[in-house]
């Protein structure tokens, strides 16, 4: 095996000593960083040496979109390989570009070379692994047409026996490997997402008023509770999701908003003694009372366009579907009052001392729509912000006039804290 080895090298040498008296090579320069040579005319072939941008080569012949070229080695002969036109250029001796044609040249077997192995085997292949990067951009570049530019800040390895010039790391796969097309922005290759968020939310409930008529002192009696626009409550909300594809997925996300207001408490009393002589008395609630509401959010989230050409540490996730709520609210049942009269004349004075409340709940559906955005400072972990607006109904039986009344629910929430994604 060693001699068949051998008579193969010493063959090949000679053949290349041959043809190198016989075929006239023009000099040509690279035009990137890292140019690639490799052993055959194709992608998929090893790349045997890179040529600093700058870098000379000596072109001999052309075979469709690939130069044959000779580089020098460490062992002092040239390398024979192959380089994309495109990623170089002739030059006339005062190394002004020159478009002097080439023609066909007879052909040239491939050389077999063994480097030496590298003193510095990691550093060596570092520096291999970020010229191949390089190198596999640039002809990814000239395949697709695209303007040749430097890659800035790319580390170029260097042969002993000439800096333009630097051959591939002994033992280094040099396979074809498919280029890296990950998708960036949004999500990027993660497909679960999680979020928890705190914030503010604001009801879509609207001011509302119950009564209730009675007879006392057979004359009507009516008792009344007034509620206004809920105030600006706290929200909680957790949920999370899987994208079946980089742009639609499906989630769940609970929420939990809650918010406290006094209500306001009426009684009117006919006069014990004296017809059409009633009184009205009007108070609030000694307490605020509590309303919470509860959401179970069951999202198709779509992942727009604009958002997958983000940077890969940003996402931007669109969001809608149906919501089942949960309502709980205390609500006032009876109203306490105190009655002065004068039995001969109508003086009927009504004063609201109190009120009992109980909480009443009920259910029903609606829809939610929002959107959120998120920043991620690691790979899985990050923060973000979501707005989402919703709106349901919800029917419960009303505690003072012992009716069904139907509730507003949802509203506008918005909140922010951490995003994950797997």
């Amino acid at each position: 095996m060693f001699m068949n080895r051998l008579s193969i090298a010493v063959l090949a040498s000679s053949f290349l000593s041959f043809t190198g008296s016989a075929v006239s090579a023009q000099t040509a320069r690279a035009k990137i960083a890292s140019t690639p040579i490799r052993g055959e005319a194709n992608l998929a072939s090893a790349i045997i040496a890179t040529v600093q941008e700058g870098g000379l080569v000596d072109v001999v012949d052309l075979q469709g979109d690939w130069y044959r070229v000779m580089v020098p080695s460490e062992q002092g002969k040239p390398l024979v390989g192959y380089v994309l036109a495109r990623l170089i250029e002739f030059i006339n001796a005062d190394g002004t570009p020159s478009v002097r044609p080439l023609v066909r040249g007879p052909a040239i077997p491939p050389v077999l070379t063994k480097l030496v192995p590298p003193r510095d085997k990691a550093a060596e292949r570092e520096r291999a692994l970020k010229g191949d990067v390089d190198a596999r951009r640039a002809e990814l570049q000239a395949l697709q047409g695209e303007p040749l530019e430097p890659v800035a800040g790319s580390v170029q390895p260097v042969a002993a026996s000439d800096q333009s010039v630097s051959p591939a790391a002994a033992g280094e796969p040099q396979a074809l490997r498919r280029p890296n097309m990950r998708r960036i922005g949004a999500t990027g290759n993660k497909k679960v997402w999680i979020d928890v968020n705190f914030g503010g939310a604001q009801s879509a409930q609207g001011a509302q008023a119950f009564s209730f008529v009675t007879t006392v002192f057979r004359e009507p009696a009516a008792f009344a509770s007034a509620y206004g626009q809920p105030s600006r409550g706290t929200d909680f909300d957790f949920g999370g999701g899987y994208m079946f594809t980089p742009m639609f997925g499906f989630g769940l996300s609970i929420t939990s908003t809650a918010d406290k207001n006094a209500a306001g408490l009426g009684a009117t009393i006919p006069h014990p003694t004296i017809f059409n002589a009633a009184s009205t008395g009007a108070g609030v609630t000694s307490t605020e009372l509590e309303r919470a509401e509860g959401a179970l959010n069951i999202q198709i989230a779509v992942v727009p366009r604009m958002a997958r050409v983000l940077s890969d540490r940003t996402s931007l996730r669109l969001f809608a579907g149906p919501t089942y709520f949960r309502l709980s609210r205390q609500m006032v049942e009876d109203v306490r009052y105190t009655q002065q009269f004068a039995v001969l004349t109508s003086l009927n004075i009504i004063s609201i001392v109190g009120s009992d409340a109980r909480v009443v709940e009920g259910t029903g559906w609606g829809f939610h729509a929002g959107a959120d955005v998120g920043y991620f400072f690691s790979r899985y972990a990050g923060v973000g912000g979501t707005v989402r607006f919703s709106r349901g109904s919800v029917e419960m039986a009303e505690p003072l006039s012992e009716k069904p009344a139907k509730m507003t629910t949802g509203g506008m929430q918005f909140g922010g804290g951490l995003r994950l994604r797997f």
